[in-house]
C-alpha cells in the first residue's frame, strides 16, 4: 500500500482584501486580472480575477503590496495598499472601461473562471506548470502531465527528463515519496492519477534550501488541497483505450477546529508497447554476426490509493500538519522476444523468448510538522518527521525456444525490494534583521536524511536447479547526508537578489551478502547559490540564477546484480562510481509585447566525471550487449528556451514553447571515443478555444527534433493531442473526450555506430489513448461565497529539502 507525502504547508498569519473594479458609471467590471505583488519580496506574486460584479478578494500576507488591475482591452492601473489586518477597499475605476466591448461570451461560472489563471508562469530559475486547468490531462497519469511540461521528457516507463539530463529530483510536495518510485526511478508516476495534482514547479536552479542531488534539476508536485469551507469535493471517472478504467475522489471538510482532506482512487489499464532491435558485429566493416529481435510488452496493472491529511491550530502561534497515504500497484506482465540471428554465409536461425511476470508494489507515507510563529510578524520555526516506505516484488518465469542459436533456457527470476526514506529538519525564517537592513530576510535549516534500500536479486535455472551466479545476490545500499544551509535576501529599488550555501555531508555503505563485498564513501561539499530579479517595468522583468548540484550515484547503477529479461541486452551496475558535479547558469526574462508575454531563458551547464550508461558487446558472444554506467568526462550542455503566450482573441489563447540547445563533450572509455558535439530543437504548441455553452476546446502539438554525435544518431519524433469538454449543470459538472498521440508516432528511434559494432533501436514511448472523462463537483462553491477563486502564491517551498 502507498502513501503520499500528502503536505498541506503553514505560512505567516493573513489577512483578507477586498474590492471591487468598476468603470466610470459604477458598474463592475468582470474577469479583470488583479495582481498583487509584495514590496518586499519581488517573487510573492497573487493573481485572482474579478467576479462578474467586478468584486475580488485577495488572501495576503500581512505587509505592503502593489496591486496591479489588468483589463487586457484597457490601461492598467496600480496602487499601493500595506496589509495588516481584513479591510475593503475603495471602488477602483478604471477609466477606459466603457469603451471596451460587452464580453458576454466570457460570463462563465466559479469552476471556469479558475481555468482563467495562467497554464504555465515563469520565475526565477522556475517554471510551474497549472495542472488543474489543463483539460488535457482529464483521466491521465502523473507521468502524462509532466510530457506537456516545457523542457520535461517522460518515457515509455515513467523515467523523467529535464532539458535532457535523467538526473532529476522529483519530489510530492516538497518531500521525497514512495509514491515515486524505487530509488531515484520515477516509474511509480505512471500509476498514479493526475486528478491529484495541482500544479508541476521545474525547478531548474534550485537554491541552497534545496537538497543538492539533482544536476538537472527539481521537479516538484504539488497535491491539490481543498481550502474551501465545509464540505466540499469531486470525483472523476471514465475509461478509453487501450482498455482503461479509473474513478479517482476528493474530499475537503474543513471547519473552525480543523481542515481535512481525503483522497482516493482506483485506476486498471493494459498499455501495450514495442520494440524492433538490430545489432550487428564488424570486422573492417564486413558484418560477422547479426541478431534482429522485436518485441512487445504488455502490462496489466492496477492501482489503489488513499490519501488524508489534517492541520489544525493549537493555538495563535502553533499549527500541527500529519499527512498519510497508502499505494498498492498489482499487475500481471507478459513479454514475447522473437529473435532472428545470421551469420553471413554460414547459417540462419530464430526462436522466442517468453517471460511472464507477476508484480505487486506496495508503499505508505508519513508526514509531521509543527509549525511555531514568533510575536515578530513573519518570524517562524518549522520542525518536520517525514517517513516513506515501500516494498516491490518481482516474479518472472522465463521460457525459450530450443534452436542452434539459443540456450532453449527455462528461467525463475525473484526480486525483492525494500526502501525506506526518513527524514528530519528544522527550518528557520526571520523576515527582518535590522542590524543588517530593513528588508533583509534571513532562513536557515539543517537537515538529516538516510535511505536504505534491500535488493534480494535471484535467477534459477530450472533445468538444472541452480542459480546463475553473476545475476543473484542480496545488496544492501544505506545512504546517509546531513546538511544545513543559511540563505539571505535583500530588496533594494528594483533589484531583489538572494544568496545561499548548502554544506552535504555524504556517507554510503554498499554491500553484497553473497560475495562478502563492501564498499565505503564519505565526503562533504558546499554547494551555494545565487538568484536575482530586476523590475525593469510593468511590462519587463530580467532574471539570474547560478547553482551547484551534485549527482550521486544510486542502488541500481551501483549494484551489478539486475533484470534478466532479456539475455541479450543486459545491464550490469558499476560499484565504482563516483558522484558528478554540475555548475547551472541561467538568464532569462519575461516581457509583454502588446498582448504576447514572452519568457526566454539562456541556460548553461558544465558537468564533470559525467556518468553515462555504455553499450559495449559481450567478449565472448558480439550480438550480446552489456550496458555498464561509466564516468566518462566532461559534458556542457546550453541552450535557449522561449515561451510566448499570446492571446489571438479573448476566445482564443496559444503557448508555444520552442528551445534549441546543443552540447559539447569530452569523454572516452577503453578505446571508444564518446566525445562530440550535437545540437537540436523542440517544440510544443498549446491552443485553447473557448466555444459557446460551456464547450471547450483544446489542442497541442509536440515536435522533438534528431541529434547526434560521433557515434550516436537519434531521429526525430512527434505528438498531437486533443481535447474537447463540455460543463455541465451550471459548472458543477463537466464531460470531455481527450486523445494523445493520436497518430500514433512517438517512437524514439537510435542508431549506434563503432568500428566493431551497429546498433538500431526503434521503440515505441506511447500508444494512442482515447479517454472519456467525467467529472463531478460538490459542496460550496467560491461563486455561492461571493468570492474568487485563490491561487497559491508562487512562493519557494517552505523549509529545506
Amino acid at each position: 500500500m502507498v502513501v503520499l507525502n500528502f503536505f498541506f504547508g503553514f505560512g505567516q498569519e493573513k489577512s483578507q482584501v477586498k474590492g471591487k473594479v468598476q468603470d466610470p458609471n459604477g458598474v463592475g467590471i468582470e474577469l479583470v486580472e488583479v495582481i498583487a505583488r509584495s514590496s518586499s519580496n519581488k517573487e510573492v506574486e497573487v493573481v485572482e480575477y474579478t467576479l462578474e460584479t467586478g468584486e475580488f478578494e485577495l488572501s495576503l500576507e500581512n505587509g505592503t503590496y502593489d496591486l496591479t488591475f489588468d483589463n487586457t482591452l484597457d490601461p492598467k492601473k496600480s496602487i499601493q495598499i500595506i496589509v495588516e489586518q481584513n479591510t475593503t477597499l475603495p471602488p477602483v475605476v478604471l477609466e477606459s472601461a466603457t469603451n471596451t466591448p460587452k464580453r458576454d461570451e466570457l460570463k462563465i461560472s466559479d469552476i471556469n473562471l479558475v481555468a482563467r489563471k495562467k497554464l504555465i508562469t515563469q520565475e526565477v530559475g522556475k517554471t510551474v506548470y497549472n495542472v488543474a486547468q489543463d483539460p488535457l490531462t482529464k483521466g491521465k497519469t502523473v507521468a502524462d502531465a509532466l510530457g506537456n511540461v516545457p523542457s520535461v521528457g517522460v518515457d515509455a516507463d515513467g523515467s523523467v527528463t529535464l532539458r535532457g539530463s535523467s538526473n532529476v529530483k522529483v519530489l510530492i510536495n516538497g518531500k521525497p515519496s514512495s509514491m515515486v518510485g524505487v530509488g531515484n526511478a520515477t516509474s511509480g508516476l505512471s500509476s498514479l492519477p493526475a486528478d491529484m495534482v495541482e500544479s508541476v514547479e521545474v525547478i531548474t536552479s534550485a537554491s541552497a534550501k534545496y537538497d543538492a542531488d539533482g544536476e538537472g534539476g527539481v521537479i516538484n508536485i504539488v497535491l491539490k488541497k481543498n481550502n474551501k469551507e465545509g464540505i466540499n469535493g469531486s470525483v472523476e471517472a471514465g475509461g478509453g483505450y487501450q482498455p482503461k478504467a479509473f474513478v479517482n475522489t476528493q474530499l475537503g471538510v474543513n471547519t473552525k477546529a480543523a481542515n481535512w482532506n481525503f483522497g482516493a482512487g482506483f485506476r486498471h489499464e493494459e498499455p501495450l508497447l514495442g520494440v524492433r532491435y538490430t545489432a550487428q558485429a564488424l570486422d573492417q566493416g564486413q558484418i560477422t554476426e547479426k541478431l534482429s529481435q522485436n518485441s512487445t510488452r504488455l502490462k496489466n496493472r492496477n492501482t489503489l490509493y488513499a490519501t488524508a491529511g489534517v492541520d489544525f491550530s493549537i493555538d495563535t502561534l502553533n499549527t500541527v500538519n500529519f499527512t498519510l497515504g497508502m499505494k498498492n500497484l498489482w499487475a500481471n506482465n507478459y513479454r514475447d522476444i522473437h529473435f532472428s540471428s545470421e551469420t553471413p554465409g554460414v547459417s540462419t536461425s530464430s526462436w522466442m523468448r517468453n517471460e511472464a511476470e507477476d508484480e505487486d508494489n506496495n508503499a505508505i507515507d508519513f508526514g509531521l510538522s509543527l509549525t511555531h510563529l514568533t510575536q515578530k510578524k513573519g518570524e517562524k520555526i518549522t520542525f518536520s518527521a517525514n517517513s516513506a516506505f515501500m516494498n516491490a516484488q518481482l516474479n518472472s518465469d522465463i521460457t525459450e525456444t530450443v534452436s542452434p542459436r539459443s540456450t532453449g533456457e527455462a528461467i525463475y527470476t525473484s526480486s525483492d525490494e525494500k526502501q525506506y526514506n526518513g527524514q528530519v529538519s528544522v527550518d528557520y525564517i526571520n523576515p527582518q534583521l535590522p542590524f543588517i537592513s530593513k528588508t533583509f530576510k534571513l532562513e536557515t535549516g539543517a537537515k538529516y536524511d538516510q535511505m536504505l534500500n534491500n535488493t534480494d536479486f535471484s535467477v534459477l535455472n530450472l533445468a538444472t536447479n541452480a542459480y546463475l551466479s553473476d545475476f543473484t545476490n542480496d545488496v544492501i545500499y544505506d545512504q546517509k547526508v546531513a546538511s544545513g544551509y543559511v540563505m539571505g535576501t535583500e530588496t533594494f529599488g528594483k533589484w531583489t537578489t538572494s544568496g545561499g550555501l548548502r554544506v552535504e555531508n555524504t556517507d554510503i555503505d554498499l554491500s553484497y551478502q553473497n560475495s562478502d563485498t563492501n564498499i565505503h564513501k564519505n565526503y562533504t561539499n558546499f554547494f551555494p547559490s545565487l538568484q536575482a530579479l530586476y523590475n525593469q517595468s510593468d511590462k519587463t522583468q530580467l532574471r539570474f540564477a547560478y547553482s551547484k548540484r551534485i549527482n550521486r550515484p544510486f542502488a541500481r547503477f551501483l549494484s551489478p546484480f539486475n533484470s534478466y529479461s532479456d539475455n541479450k541486452n543486459i545491464f550490469v551496475g558499476n560499484p565504482d562510481l563516483d558522484p558528478t558535479y554540475t555548475h547551472s547558469f541561467e538568464v532569462g526574462a519575461q516581457t509583454k509585447i502588446g498582448k504576447a508575454t514572452l519568457s526566454p531563458v539562456v541556460f548553461y551547464r558544465n558537468t564533470q566525471d559525467f556518468i553515462s550508461v555504455i553499450y559495449l558487446p559481450d567478449s565472448v558472444d558480439p550480438t550480446v550487449f552489456v550496458a555498464t554506467p561509466r564516468n566518462i568526462g566532461v559534458n556542457q550542455s546550453y541552450g535557449l528556451e522561449n515561451t510566448i503566450n499570446f492571446p489571438l482573441t479573448s476566445k482564443w489563447n496559444t503557448i508555444t514553447t520552442f528551445t534549441v540547445f546543443g552540447y559539447s563533450r569530452d569523454a572516452s572509455y577503453l578505446n571508444f571515443d564518446f566525445s562530440g558535439n550535437g545540437i537540436s530543437a523542440n517544440l510544443t504548441h498549446r491552443s485553447n478555444l473557448k466555444l459557446p455553452n460551456g464547450w471547450d476546446l483544446t489542442a497541442r502539438y509536440m515536435f522533438n527534433g534528431p541529434d547526434r554525435d560521433n557515434t550516436n544518431q537519434r531521429k526525430s519524433f512527434s505528438s498531437f493531442d486533443l481535447a474537447v469538454n463540455k460543463e455541465l449543470l451550471n459548472g458543477k459538472a463537466s464531460i470531455g473526450l481527450n486523445a494523445q498521440n493520436i497518430f500514433n508516432t512517438m517512437y524514439r528511434s537510435f542508431e549506434v555506430t563503432t568500428p566493431t559494432f551497429y546498433r538500431d533501436v526503434h521503440m515505441q514511448m506511447k500508444n494512442r489513448q482515447i479517454d472519456l472523462v467525467f467529472v463531478y463537483r460538490f459542496g460550496q462553491t467560491s461563486k455561492q461565497k461571493n468570492q474568487a477563486p485563490k491561487k497559491p502564491a508562487m512562493e519557494d517551498m517552505d523549509g529545506g529539502f
